[in-house]
């Protein structure tokens, strides 16, 4: 039997998709853009031809920084009378640190749940020493006024004619272990949504899912509840 002189037939072969998964543009970003031109001593701009371009994109994280702003408030006698430039607020009555530190601050310590200690230290690293004491004070009076409104959320829930709940798993650490030695339990946090004025209220009873927990917690409520 004599050999066939037809060639195989070649498969086309495959471009590279990286697996079909294309690249995250990052729109969320903050762009900045950098004309490179060419860095051959070689190259004349004068005596070259302009033919395209093309972009290259880089990443970059700054970490957290810190400014110190200092004010010079100036003071005027005019006709007998005194006056005075005024400095930015700040909250909570402290003189030295603007909402976005103690914001920066309370995020680490309650959004990322890392101990004071080690937001402290992150502080540190990035440049800022700040004392454990000032950090515990200022965390103490954002508790408080978070709490304020954690309560006036919960009421403002209540007043609105529609609301939708559920409760959701959640892994709670906790502080001594059971009997078995376990130091995590299961257990559920339950989220209320006013359909008419789009706030949600988080609430948490020792983990219970029982109907009795979201009925205490609408105790009051006259409208409709899903």
């Amino acid at each position: 039997m004599s050999a066939s002189s037809e060639t195989p037939e070649q498969k086309p072969q495959k471009k590279r998709t990286n697996n079909g998964a294309k690249r995250k543009t990052h729109p969320e970003c903050e762009v900045e853009t950098v004309v490179v031109e060419p860095a051959s001593p070689d190259f004349k701009p004068e005596a070259a031809t302009f033919i395209g371009e093309c972009d290259v994109v880089r990443y970059v994280m700054e970490p957290m920084r810190f400014k110190k702003i200092i004010y010079k408030v100036r003071k005027y006698v005019q006709d007998e009378k005194i006056y005075k430039g005024t400095a930015p607020a700040t909250p909570l009555l402290n003189p030295q640190y603007t909402s976005s530190f103690i914001a920066g601050l309370a995020e680490l310590r309650y959004l990322h749940c890392m101990p004071l200690e080690n937001a402290v230290e992150y502080f540190r690293a990035h440049g800022f020493d700040l004392d454990k004491g000032t950090a515990q004070k200022l965390v103490s009076k954002v508790k408080v006024q978070l709490e304020n409104m954690y309560k006036a959320l919960a009421k403002a829930i209540v007043e609105d004619n529609y609301i939708c709940g559920d409760e959701t798993y959640q892994k709670v650490r906790l502080q001594e272990a059971t009997k078995s030695g376990k130091n995590i339990k299961k257990g559920y946090i339950w989220g209320f949504v006013g359909m008419t004025t789009g706030l949600v209220y988080f609430f948490y009873d020792d983990g219970s899912r029982s109907a009795e927990v979201f009925e205490q917690h609408i105790k009051g409520f006259k409208g409709a509840f899903q």
